[in-house]
């Protein structure tokens, strides 16, 4: 039997990341589930050591390049109203 710990999604609908847990989870039982991942890429020769993960992890939280894509409230309403005067 298989069970998920951790899983990470992307709404291409929203342009949001969400993640499932299960229920009752705790903090560190979701970053263990990380630590997983890492020991996996580990193993599978993605990375050579974890040092790669922590650069990268800084990149990633910190750039803000990297955060989601916001919906423009202005350009929706541009673009609803020039489907109307299609119509």
């Amino acid at each position: 039997m298989k069970n998920n710990l951790l899983v990470v999604s992307f709404d291409d609908e929203t342009n949001r990341y969400s993640i499932e847990i299960p229920k009752g989870s705790s903090v560190p039982e979701t970053v263990f589930s990380f630590a997983i991942v890492v020991k996996c890429w580990l193993r599978d020769g993605v990375i050579k050591e974890t040092n790669d993960i922590f650069k990268m992890l800084e990149k990633y939280v910190n750039d803000p390049q990297y955060e989601e894509v916001k919906e423009d409230e202005d350009a929706e309403e541009s673009i609803d109203e020039q489907a109307g005067d299609e119509q």
